[in-house]
């Protein structure tokens, strides 16, 4: 049904893993593939879990995995992940975002991690990869800060902190006490806790306000 429906489409202009053909698609042309065309062949994918659609007789290097059609090759449907394969232009797209593309990999830049995830894999894998990938790429960190002589910050500056900070700076040089401060901005803690936080707070605005921000954590 695939065939008879966009058969004589792709004899016309060339199948879409036919890379060399592809080359001389116009842009209404892989428009129409993508809109018409690439929404069956993904669904049929997923269905039968296939990386592509390929006739049935076709057959395959046993030692390569290969099959050369037309100017370049193709790999067997089943050794790449369906997701990748489906879609040549929204896996160039990713690559781009700086993906990889296996989602078992990760890239370290400095302090950020990219890392991907397979969605498909069950709650307990996703997790427990996740830690692995953190807990090697945080040992990485710390070795390249270490030779530049650095250390790895043990706390996190929470800039989203100095609203509050100023406000009960703003507050205490108004004249109240640490009391009232307490009782107005943390109305709902116990008293010794709220008082705790005023003094907290006093110090990082103190800090912040005498230009030393990157001492608040």
């Amino acid at each position: 049904m695939f065939i008879k429906r966009f058969g004589p489409w792709f004899n016309r202009r060339g199948y879409w893993y036919d890379q060399a053909r592809r080359e001389d698609w116009t842009k209404s042309d892989e428009k129409h593939y993508h809109a018409e065309i690439f929404p069956v062949l993904g669904a049929l994918c997923e269905k039968w879990k296939v990386a592509n659609l390929f006739p049935p007789g076709w057959r395959f290097d046993r030692r390569k995995g290969r099959r050369r059609t037309g100017r370049g090759t193709v790999e067997i449907p089943t050794i790449i992940a369906p997701a990748w394969d489906w879609d040549r232009l929204t896996f160039r797209r990713l690559i781009k975002l700086g993906f990889i593309g296996t989602a078992d990999l990760a890239k370290r830049y400095r302090n950020v991690v990219l890392a991907e995830f397979d969605l498909n894999w069950p709650t307990k894998d996703l997790l427990d990869y996740a830690k692995r990938v953190l807990a090697y790429a945080r040992e990485n960190y710390e070795t390249e800060l270490q030779e530049q002589g650095l250390k790895v910050p043990r706390s996190r500056r929470r800039i989203q902190d100095y609203g509050i900070h100023l406000k009960i700076w703003d507050l205490k040089q108004e004249g109240k006490s640490v009391p009232e401060i307490a009782r107005l901005v943390f109305p709902n803690e116990l008293p010794s806790s709220a008082l705790q936080k005023v003094r907290d707070r006093l110090r990082a605005a103190g800090r912040l306000i005498s230009g030393h921000p990157q001492e608040i954590r």
